[in-house]
């Protein structure tokens, strides 16, 4: 009897939860933190805007990820879920 196949390296959920925060949500709200203009000046919307996308990315990144690693695990071969169905003739 084969052992299954190691679950693929966990990268996606990785830079899910680390790369989207660094780059879009901390320094969208560090500057709503700082700046001392009103909340409707179109700068702070727009950062808020910002922070919010990233935030759903973040969010849908993340379960993405993991219903990846999910269905790998069911599968005998993870393999097999990514690979492409090619019709021949």
């Amino acid at each position: 009897m084969q052992a299954p196949p190691p679950p693929p390296p966990p990268t996606h959920t990785q830079g899910c939860l680390t790369a989207i925060p660094l780059a879009f949500i901390l320094p969208t709200a560090s500057y709503l933190k700082l700046s001392k203009r009103r909340w409707c000046s179109r700068s702070k919307i727009v950062a808020l805007v910002v922070m919010v996308i990233g935030v759903a990315v973040m969010i849908i990144g993340t379960v993405q990820a993991i219903v990846e690693v999910r269905v790998c695990a069911c599968v005998s071969v993870c393999v097999c879920v990514r690979q492409e169905v090619s019709y021949s003739e």
